[in-house]
């Protein structure tokens, strides 16, 4: 039993920005099974994050603290944050970050 249940899940494809379907699949399982959210690793690059059903699916958050230089896009990572009140999820809003060699530093957020 807990107020709050966060998964975490380590799937996908390595560098493809969109998740795939057993991806997709198991996160909105665990979101209808009653997680709240799902952090999502392993492609090394950043993919969508989806409100469902009450919940929050943060696919891949990319790379943190890597020293995968060979590549430009696993340069860039999300910190995700989800804000709670009591058990039920308020709100939730993404960080970008930067990595410059193998230190992590918060990105001045993108818009469009």
């Amino acid at each position: 039993r807990s107020d709050v249940v966060i998964v975490s899940m380590h799937a996908g494809a390595e560098y493809s920005e969109k998740p795939t379907g057993r991806q997709v699949e198991f996160a909105r399982a665990a979101i209808e099974a009653g997680a709240s959210a799902v952090a999502g690793h392993h492609p090394h690059v950043t993919q969508p994050v989806e409100a469902y059903a009450g919940g929050v699916i943060f696919y891949s958050l990319g790379n943190l603290v890597f020293d995968q230089m060979h590549r430009q896009d696993t340069q860039r990572g999300l910190i995700g944050e989800a804000l709670f009140r009591d058990a039920k999820l308020e709100s939730w809003r993404t960080h970008p970050v930067r990595i410059r060699g193998v230190v992590p530093e918060l990105a001045e957020a993108e818009t469009s």
